[in-house]
């Protein structure tokens, strides 16, 4: 039990040192954000998706190390992009926009997880893909995004 309760928490260690780094990258390369932001998640997808085929339980939590470590550095870089793309007279508004956004879509994907496990017969597959494919939209839209700095 102490083993699985370190394998459960060992992407998240990871991703907490990663976020903090990407702070550190979003305040040293602030005309870059967008597209190192890009990257991170499209990384974090493709370890995401690739974790749907292997073949031991090591090389799924090696990857699940990846996926955190890319996905939260681009938590660290993405406040630092909502402060690029707001009008200072309207970052606190804004800011609370985007973060109410992102609790609605917290309520809503584990409501679209589910269906999807339904659908497919249980298939994490499915649900792993479906999470990838909205990971390189992110990565897609982001770098397009007009800001203030751009």
């Amino acid at each position: 039990m102490q083993a699985t309760g370190f394998y459960n928490a060992l992407p998240y260690l990871v991703g907490t040192v990663a976020m903090l780094v990407g702070g550190a990258m979003s305040d040293r390369f602030k005309n870059q954000r967008r597209f190192i932001f890009a990257i991170a998640i499209l990384v974090a997808a493709a370890s995401l998706a690739l974790i749907i085929k292997v073949p031991s339980m090591e090389l799924a939590l090696l990857l699940q190390c990846v996926t955190a470590l890319f996905l939260f550095l681009s938590q660290g870089i993405f406040w630092g992009i909502v402060v690029d793309i707001l009008p200072t007279d309207q970052m606190a508004t804004g800011s609370s926009v985007v973060n109410c956004l992102g609790s609605i879509a917290g309520v809503i994907s584990p409501i679209v997880i589910g269906k999807l496990l339904d659908i497919s017969g249980g298939s994490y597959a499915t649900t792993f893909t479906y999470l990838a494919i909205c990971l390189v939209l992110a990565g897609i839209i982001v770098p397009t995004l007009r800001t203030k700095t751009a």
